[in-house]
């Protein structure tokens, strides 16, 4: 059950906010039992809380392609004090299996940062879950 650090980042001269998803670690296997998927404000993010993505909170947005059921993934539940996210994931069969853009929006220090942030070439940059 994998914990994604989020810290503020630096790409191309904008601030944002980078998921480390290092190892695969956003490659989620199949399993029987519903898996629970962390992100941690960590680092010079840490006194940090996860706001409203486009209106919608707690934080967590699909970007493109959302999963195809409902079944797949729970709400986002944020806690208490802000600086964690979670989300179940059912990766049960052949049907929950994908790849699916996000999004997380969080301020810290009175600024909102979010992970989508578009660099000087016009390329972005969104972490992703990929049931496999």
């Amino acid at each position: 059950m994998p914990t994604f650090k989020v810290t503020l980042k630096t790409v191309n001269g904008v601030n944002c906010l980078d998921v480390d998803d290092a190892n695969n670690a956003n490659h989620i296997p199949q399993s029987p039992q519903a898996q629970m998927l962390t992100w941690q404000l960590e680092g010079n993010a840490a006194a940090g809380s996860f706001c409203a993505v486009d209106g919608t909170p707690p934080g967590f947005a699909w970007v493109t392609n959302p999963p195809p059921s409902s079944t797949i993934f729970s709400s986002p539940s944020r806690s208490p004090n802000g600086n964690t996210l979670t989300i179940s994931d059912l990766n049960n069969s052949s049907s929950t299996q994908g790849t699916w853009k996000y999004k997380v929006c969080a301020t810290v220090g009175g600024t909102t940062y979010c992970t989508q942030a578009t660099s000087l070439a016009a390329t972005t940059n969104d972490p992703t879950i990929r049931n496999t």
